[in-house]
C-alpha cells in the first residue's frame, strides 16, 4: 500500500491537534472556573430551603448570582467549542485587536505559566489592530507561546511584546531554553512553529526564529497592520 506523504493540510491539522491535547488541562480550568459560581448559587438555594419558611433573600441573591454564571458561562464553553472545532482555513478575516487577542492567551495559560514559576514581564501596544480570523490567530499565538513554555525551566523570566513596526505589527516572545544541550525544538514544537509560520506567511506576514541571547529562544511574528491590509485581505 502507497502511504501518501503528508500534504501541508495534514501537517496544519496534526499541529492543530497537538495545540488542543497540550490544551486540554487549560480548557479543564476554564469549564471548572465557570462551574465555581454555578455552585456556589446551588449552595446559597440548598440553604435557603434548609430555612424554616425560607429565606426570601438568599434565594433572591443565589438566583441572581446563577443567572450571572451562566450568562458568563455560555460565551466561554462557546469559546472552547470553536476553538477546538474551527477550520484554520475557513474562518472569515474580521478586524482584530492583537494585543487584546494576545493578553487573552496569556490568560488562558496563567495556570501553566504559574506552575513553572516563569517570571512573566509583558508590554503591550493598545490598539495594534490586524484583518485575521480570529480563532486562527488565536490558535497559532497559543501554539507558539506553549512551545515557549514548555521549552523554558522553572523559575526563568518569560518576555512578550508586542508593539508596531513600521506597517506591521510585531509580537516578540522571548525564553531560555532548557539546559539539556538542546538548540532545537522537539519534534512536535518543531511543527506547531513551521505551521504558524505558514500562517503567517499566507496572511502576508512572517515567522522569524532566533536566539534571544546565551541559550536563549525568542520568536518574532510579523503581520500587516489592518491600514496596510487591502480590501479584500
Amino acid at each position: 500500500m502507497n502511504i501518501p506523504f503528508p500534504t501541508p493540510e495534514l501537517l496544519e491539522a496534526a499541529a492543530l491537534w497537538l495545540i488542543n491535547r497540550r490544551s486540554r488541562e487549560a480548557y479543564l480550568h476554564e469549564v471548572r472556573g465557570g462551574l465555581h459560581a454555578l455552585y456556589s448559587a446551588l449552595e446559597l438555594l440548598s440553604r435557603s430551603a434548609q430555612l424554616r419558611g425560607g429565606d426570601t433573600a438568599m434565594a433572591e441573591r443565589a438566583a441572581s448570582i446563577a443567572r450571572r454564571a451562566m450568562s458568563n458561562y455560555e460565551p466561554v464553553v462557546l469559546n472552547i467549542v470553536e476553538s477546538l472545532t474551527h477550520q484554520s482555513d475557513g474562518g472569515t478575516l474580521t478586524e482584530v485587536d492583537l494585543g487584546t487577542l494576545t493578553q487573552e492567551v496569556i490568560r488562558f495559560l496563567r495556570a501553566d505559566i504559574a506552575n513553572k514559576r516563569l517570571e512573566l514581564r509583558m508590554t503591550v501596544e493598545q490598539d495594534v489592530r490586524v484583518r485575521a480570523c480570529r480563532e486562527t490567530a488565536r490558535s497559532w499565538i497559543l501554539g507558539l507561546l506553549l512551545t515557549s513554555v514548555d521549552g523554558s525551566p522553572a523559575d526563568q523570566p518569560l518576555a512578550i511584546t508586542l508593539r508596531r513596526e513600521n506597517a506591521q505589527a510585531l509580537l516578540v516572545i522571548a525564553s531560555n531554553l532548557q539546559d539539556t544541550g538542546q538548540t532545537a525544538p522537539q519534534r512536535a514544537d518543531a511543527l506547531i512553529r513551521a505551521m504558524a509560520a505558514r500562517w503567517a506567511d499566507s496572511q502576508g506576514g512572517r515567522v522569524e526564529f532566533g536566539p534571544a541571547g546565551v541559550a536563549g529562544d525568542e520568536i518574532r511574528v510579523y503581520y500587516p497592520l489592518i491600514a496596510s491590509v487591502g480590501p479584500e485581505g
